[in-house]
């Protein structure tokens, strides 16, 4: 049985513990190879690159995470335009703003 056979099998604890004790236990290293061994981001930088970004200063302004209720007929026209739906969603909620702060007036 393979390794991905026995990650698989549902039926039986069995199966799955005979093949995973017929896997050959990696080997350690000794002294000798620990001091040969380099760091990955040193010898591969290109592959631990994206593994390293991170989200960095926060945009301005920040935005916050809120739980929101709306109409299921409103958010499906939004989802039908595709992925960024979100995002349609706030610069609609922007213009809104801007035109009630635009007829409001002010103190």
């Amino acid at each position: 049985m393979t390794i991905s056979a026995a990650k698989t099998n549902t039926r039986g604890r069995g199966d799955r513990e005979a093949a995973l004790a017929s896997i050959a236990p990696s080997p350690q290293f000794d002294e000798e190879e620990r001091a040969k061994a380099k760091v990955i981001a040193k010898v591969l930088p290109e592959l631990t690159a994206p593994a390293r970004r991170g989200g960095g200063k926060p945009k301005s302004p920040v935005k916050e995470i809120i739980s929101l209720r709306l109409d299921k007929d409103v958010i499906d026209v939004f989802k039908a335009g595709g992925p960024g739906w979100h995002g349609r969603i706030n610069e609609a909620l922007k213009r809104a703003v801007r035109r009630r702060e635009a007829t409001t007036p002010h103190e």
